[in-house]
Parts: C-alpha cells; sequence; structure tokens
C-alpha cells in the first residue's frame, strides 16, 4: 500500500476499515446513496519502479452502499501545461529542477512537477536549487550554472549548501559526511527521542484539528540536544588533553585550534578521541 506507516496506524486507531486490492469498476446511484462495484484485485510481479503490478484476479466482484466517495489517488497537475517539457533543446534537467530556456527567457520547474518523492524536504530543495540556478544565470550566464551547482554539493551530493553558494564562514568546512560510524559514541549518553503530543483517537474522529500537537520550548531544547555535531568542533578540549607531545595547541580567544607539526609525531590519538570526528589524519601535504 503506496502509504506512509505511520498514516495507515493512525488510520486503524481512528477505526478507520482498510479494504485492499480492490479496484472502483462502476458507480450508480441508489436514491440519496451510491453503489459502488469493486472489481478484485491481485499482485502479480512488479512494475518498473519496484512496486507490485495489480492486474484483476478474474471477474469477481464486491459492491457496497456508500455516502460519499471521495478519489485519493495520483494527484497530479491541473493541466498539462503546467508540467515540464520532455528532454529536448532548451531543456536541462538538474536533480530537482528543470530550466527551460527556448525564447529567451528562463522557465524553472520544480516540486511536484519535477520530483519523484514528493514530501516537504524535497520540495525545500527544490526551492533552494531554483534560487540557485536563477541567480548564477542571470549573474554569469548559462554555461555557469553547472559548475557553480557542483561547487556547493554536500559530500557526493545531490543536497546542495546555500552557505557555500553565498560564501559565507562555514563554506571552509571539509565537504566529508561524518557517518555515525564515524563518531566515538563513549562521549555520549543516550538520551531518548521525545514523543510528539497527539491528539486522542476519539478526539480525532470529531475534530479536523491538527492531530500532532505542539510541543514546549523546553522539549524542543532537549530533543535538539540530542544533536551530535558530527564535524563540528566544540571546544571539548579532547584533542589538547590527550596529545602526549603537547601539538595540539589552544588560541587565546579559546575558539581555534591547530596543530604544531614541529611537534606532532602522528600517532592519531587526538582524531581517535575526537568525539565528533571533527578531525582527520591524512599524509602530509592532502
Amino acid at each position: 500500500m503506496p502509504a506512509f506507516e505511520d498514516e495507515i496506524t493512525m488510520a486503524l486507531d481512528e477505526g478507520v476499515e482498510l479494504k485492499e486490492l480492490l479496484a472502483p469498476a462502476k458507480i450508480d446511484l441508489q436514491g440519496r446513496q451510491k453503489l459502488l462495484t469493486l472489481k478484485r484485485m491481485k499482485v502479480e510481479g512488479q512494475d518498473k519502479d519496484g512496486r507490485g503490478r495489480i492486474v484483476p484476479d478474474g471477474n469477481e466482484t464486491l459492491s457496497m452502499v456508500v455516502d460519499r466517495i471521495f478519489t485519493a489517488t495520483g494527484a497530479g497537475t491541473a493541466e498539462g501545461w503546467y508540467d515540464p517539457p520532455a528532454a529536448r533543446e532548451g531543456s536541462i534537467p538538474f536533480s530537482h529542477c528543470t530550466l527551460v530556456t527556448r525564447g529567451g527567457n528562463p522557465c524553472l520547474y520544480g516540486g511536484d512537477l519535477t520530483n519523484d518523492i514528493k514530501n516537504v524536504t524535497q520540495a525545500i530543495a527544490s526551492g533552494k536549487q531554483a534560487a540557485m540556478i536563477l541567480d548564477t544565470y542571470f549573474r554569469q550566464g548559462l554555461d555557469s550554472i553547472g559548475p557553480r551547482l557542483t561547487e556547493c554539493l554536500i559530500g557526493c551530493g545531490p543536497s546542495l549548501s546555500m552557505e557555500i553558494y553565498l560564501g559565507g564562514e562555514r563554506s571552509q568546512r571539509s565537504p566529508h559526511i561524518v557517518q555515525y560510524s564515524e563518531i566515538n559514541t563513549d562521549y555520549f549518553q543516550f538520551e531518548p527521542r521525545i514523543s510528539q503530543p497527539q491528539l486522542l483517537a476519539e478526539e480525532r474522529v470529531k475534530t479536523f484539528a491538527e492531530i500532532d500537537l505542539r510541543i514546549s520550548a523546553n522539549l524542543a531544547i532537549r530533543e535538539t540536544g540530542r544533536c551530535f555535531n558530527c564535524g563540528i568542533c566544540n571546544q571539548c578540549d579532547n584533542c589538547h588533553l590527550y596529545c602526549p607531545d603537547v601539538a595540539a595547541l589552544r588560541e587565546r580567544n579559546m575558539e581555534n585550534r591547530h596543530i604544531d607539526y614541529d611537534y606532532c609525531k602522528g600517532c592519531g590519538l587526538c582524531v581517535a578521541e575526537c568525539p565528533r570526528n571533527a578531525m582527520t589524519l591524512g599524509e602530509e601535504g592532502i
């Protein structure tokens, strides 16, 4: 079933009865109600996207009398001209947007129109990429868009950094994306996730109010405190304290750290004891 697991669970909690492998075949009026005829279906192999291919299971049907019928699947654009044109000259596809330059004026398609995964995260990524594309187009020209976006990739992509694009202070950070296995978890205590408060199931069925309730400022701060801050130095001074050669030095402002290579012998102890993998060890000159 193409739905998020938590949404299915909430529907079941509210008493919704799910009937799967049924396809609408016919709707007849029956007084003020409707007689809905459904055809039984079955899964037979997979389609090109890896999902189950649904085909009729013989000629057997099921009928039910209903008050209302809502279609809630396969939502798309209201008009065909909303969709980006097929790939051809003047149409340039990017990871989250499609730029069309025919006619001298740029036209940018994004959001659900160009993303296979349709959620808020992808929509925000599409908006960020669109801003970078148009800004580069008007400032530097069409040919500069690809190289400029490549400069702003986070790790291997496709995520882009607006901080890098704007040349901010954090743009000089290492592009390496720290994985959980690279964090020294000995320095972190387990902190359970904050549960999102929700309306009770018996209350949901009586109202259209938001199901997910607002969390307090204290809970929000506790939840953000669970972040490891991967790859970011927080001045814990482990490198300074564990260095056997006192080669990891602190500046007077207590915010900057650097290695005195005249004394460092490359033992890697500072890297091993860095909780957030904010330090790396490599050959000289790399």
